[in-house]
């Protein structure tokens, strides 16, 4: 992994900035946006990207994120992959003792501070 990215990924993750959500990147709730932990690996590539959006569709009632040639709500488009450096689509990590994708243990509730050592140690 691109090791500026990882840390400036870390240090949002810990910042208390991102309100922690499940099930997408991005979700709105009672006038909050709650992101996943991958939802703020593409908000700090939209902090440095400022051709990329989020794009809410109300009538969907989800978040997007447009890179400008894939739009996605439950992973990140493949060049916020690139820009961090991680080979894989879907970062598997293991988390006490068994292999899971990050995405799983941001929606099974794991915080966003365990996340981050996570990525420290095995990203």
């Amino acid at each position: 992994m691109n090791t500026e990215v990882k840390q400036l990924w870390i240090d949002a993750l810990l910042s208390g900035e991102y309100p922690q959500g499940r099930n997408a990147l991005r979700n709105t709730y009672e006038g909050r946006d709650n992101f996943c932990c991958l939802g703020v690996l593409c908000d700090l590539y939209q902090k440095e990207h400022p051709e990329t959006k989020w794009e809410y569709v109300d009538w969907q009632d989800k978040w997007f994120f447009d890179d400008g040639g894939e739009r996605k709500e439950g992973v990140p488009t493949g060049v916020v992959y690139d820009w961090a450096g991680l080979d894989e689509v879907v970062p598997v990590v293991s988390y006490r003792g068994v292999k899971d994708a990050l995405a799983v243990l941001n929606d099974r509730g794991v915080s966003f501070a365990e996340i981050a050592q996570i990525i420290e140690e095995q990203l």
